[in-house]
């Protein structure tokens, strides 16, 4: 329960990256660093590669790193596969011998109690790139033999209308009494009431996950799983890197749990790239006129909506920017795309996408979405804070990290549709320094 925490908040291409790599360069420590992406990974580890992309070995396997790279002389690795070894099996050796790895987010939440053992006794320093993700829906591969019950014979029916394979498994168990729910929502195994071995592979993958604390059933029907909090008080340090942060799942995960955190805010302000910005303005604007206009359910129910907003992003691109396909960038909900692509699904980009510099080249931008928090994640917060998630901050943190993946980063201008009246505020508001603290 030591672990210091040290939040960077800074604006995207404000160099919290760059200033890592040069913390790493004079670390005695090792060093894990995890990211979203595997692009941002390599980038860390500053690999070398060959005109196929492929990363270079000297003539005895070993890896090759770039000369002029800053960490070229920590040999950060990354986890792989191969030779009967799985990217777990390839971490877990790699934190016991006390190398520097990279790897990604969702890599690095699966780590057992073996690996816990080893970043402890190493004294490892944690960078993790980006919000992690703390809650999310919980799924486990389902049956692909309706035949193979596997013991699941005794338990008795439920209501589970409308649920998922994996919320009526779970429903049927605590029917039954073989998981107990405590009063913050978290599932307990009960070893002694499962009649039969639970040699099924819904039941391992949620037994597993009961033991080690990290499923909650939400409003009685849904469970979510949570990352473990082990895994953050298993390092001295641990530094995050993002935007925005207070905004965040993570911000309100670490404060339940008491781990203190520093945020150390540095950078421009919004207000200095305000003139890069053209929001386009006018009747295109209407369909989002309403405050919950564009919002999942709007755009998930109703054709028309998605009809006016694919006349409009082609008007968007072809006559108010006059832009070519490699200029163009837009997002909305996965739901919706289909019926609003068109002719745009080479330039679309989940809404949610955060570290990639694959679009950094793109100028026209089109946001069609109407941003909500999750209300399960919310409904979980609430049984155990009176401090909730800050719906619009949130919304607004994940349009700015969007709108970052363009030319903008690069301190170019941009062109900015923005249909939602209220995501059209919000983002008004940032640009003239309303957020900044």
């Amino acid at each position: 329960m030591n672990t210091k925490v040290v939040v960077y908040d800074a604006m995207c291409g404000q160099g919290k990256t760059e200033r890592i790599i040069k913390e790493i360069a004079e670390k005695s420590h090792p060093v894990l660093y995890i990211s979203p992406l595997l692009s941002e990974v390599d980038r860390v580890c500053g690999y070398l590669f060959d005109e196929d992309g492929k990363r270079m070995k000297d003539d005895d396997g070993n890896l090759m790193y770039q000369e002029k790279h800053p960490l070229s002389d920590k040999q950060f690795i990354s986890p792989s596969n191969g030779w009967g070894f799985s990217k777990s099996d390839s971490i877990k050796l790699m934190l016991q011998e006390g190398r520097n790895i990279a790897s990604t987010h969702s890599l690095f939440s699966i780590l057992d109690e073996d690996c816990l053992k080893f970043i402890r006794d190493n004294s490892y320093e944690l960078i993790i790139d980006e919000e992690l993700c703390v809650w999310k829906k919980f799924q486990v591969q389902e049956y692909k033999d309706k035949e193979d019950t596997n013991g699941l014979d005794f338990l008795e029916e439920t209501e589970t209308k409308g649920m998922s394979q994996t919320d009526k498994e779970v429903a049927n168990l605590i029917a039954n009494g073989v998981i107990e729910v405590d009063p913050i929502g978290m599932l307990h195994w009960q070893d002694d009431k499962y009649k039969l071995a639970y040699d099924g592979l819904m039941q391992v993958q949620i037994k597993r996950a009961c033991d080690a604390h990290q499923l909650f059933l939400v409003s009685n029907k849904t469970v979510y799983w949570e990352f473990s909090v082990d895994l953050i008080n298993a390092f001295g340090k641990v530094t995050i890197l993002t935007y925005l942060f207070e905004s965040s799942y993570f911000s309100k995960y670490l404060k339940y749990y008491n781990i203190e955190y520093e945020v150390e805010r540095f950078g421009n302000s919004p207000k200095t790239i305000k003139h890069l910005v053209n929001i386009v303005e006018g009747k295109i604007n209407d369909v989002g006129e309403k405050e919950t206009a564009l919002s999942f359910t709007n755009l998930h129910r109703s054709t028309d909506v998605r009809k006016v907003l694919n006349k409009n992003l082609a008007n968007f691109f072809r006559n108010v920017c006059k832009s070519k396909a490699e200029d163009r960038l837009w997002t909305t909900y996965k739901c919706a795309k289909a019926g609003v692509q068109g002719r745009h699904n080479v330039a679309w980009l989940a809404f949610s996408t955060k570290a990639t510099n694959d679009y950094i080249h793109c100028r026209d931008v089109a946001y069609l979405c109407n941003n909500y928090p999750n209300v399960n994640i919310g409904l979980l917060i609430k049984t155990r804070s009176d401090d909730p998630v800050d719906k619009d901050l949130w919304a607004l943190s994940n349009m700015v990290q969007f709108v970052f993946r363009s030319r903008l980063r690069k301190g170019e201008s941009i062109n900015l549709y923005v249909p939602s009246s209220r995501m059209r505020e919000l983002f008004l508001k940032w640009l003239e320094g309303e957020f900044d603290e």
